[in-house]
């Protein structure tokens, strides 16, 4: 049978919360108030890491740190998604300038930008196997090439063609098309937001083929998401990723 694995990378593969505290820290205060501080608050950190969660690509991060400098912190994903609606015009530049900060900080200091990442540890140990394999995909809503040098820094390197940007599209919506493209009779999809897995009412998002969805605990997981899974979303621990990935990938 042709199996799949479909993981997301920030929270799922790879933890980057520094790197996005630093480039949306850099993009909100150079791009938007037009100064940066000599130095970062120490409580920036911690305050960064409590709204991380809510966050879903790219803007959101810069939106964090706007919310952190009006002393608003929203408690919940519906509370943050009333602030980020109430700047939708905004997110649009809030992408360009992180996507700007990035690249500045890829090309004048490479090495310092891709050190602020971190491959978590019960991955790292398997992703040269699961790299190789034709059935392993990654999909993000990150920029494809940020991807592949993020994995490079960590010796890896991965077909293309098997990273799957998600900029606009549901992400189950990807990956349903994909499998049908790829006659994928099953897979797994595992993601840390809670609301990449919800499938539509009524929609096809991935469950055309038997899809396994899963939340991943070690990401940047929020406990408001753990009174109630929906139907059909497992929780999934980091000691029970690989037992869940090896059968899919023929290993």
């Amino acid at each position: 049978m042709n199996t799949a694995v479909f993981l997301d990378f920030d929270g799922v593969i790879c933890d980057s919360v520094l790197e996005c505290l630093a480039s949306s820290w850099l993009a909100y205060h150079r791009g938007l108030r037009r100064r940066a501080p000599e130095a970062m608050p120490i409580h920036l950190r911690e305050r960064f890491s409590r709204l991380r969660p809510f966050a879903r690509s790219a803007p959101d991060y810069v939106l964090i740190q706007e919310l952190i400098d009006a002393g608003r912190e929203p408690a919940s994903q519906a509370e943050f998604d009333l602030e980020r609606s109430a700047r939708r015009d905004r997110l649009g530049r809030y992408a360009r300038l992180m996507q700007a900060v990035r690249s500045e900080l890829l090309r004048i200091d490479p090495g310092y930008w891709l050190a602020l990442h971190r491959l978590y540890p019960h991955v790292l140990r398997e992703l040269p196997r699961w790299v190789a394999s034709p059935g392993f995909y990654i999909l993000s809503t990150k920029r494809p090439q940020l991807i592949r040098s993020i994995l490079r820094y960590f010796g890896l390197v991965m077909d293309s063609r098997r990273i799957l940007p998600c900029p606009r599209s549901g992400k189950l919506e990807i990956i349903a098309r994909t499998m049908r493209r790829k006659d994928i009779q099953r897979a797994l999809f595992v993601d840390d937001q809670i609301d990449n897995l919800r499938c539509e009412p009524g929609g096809r998002g991935g469950e055309e083929r038997p899809l396994a969805r899963a939340l991943a605990a070690w990401g940047y997981l929020h406990r408001e998401w753990l009174r109630e899974l929906p139907p059909g979303v497992e929780l999934l621990h980091a000691e029970e990723l690989a037992a869940r990935v090896g059968p899919l990938l023929g290993g």
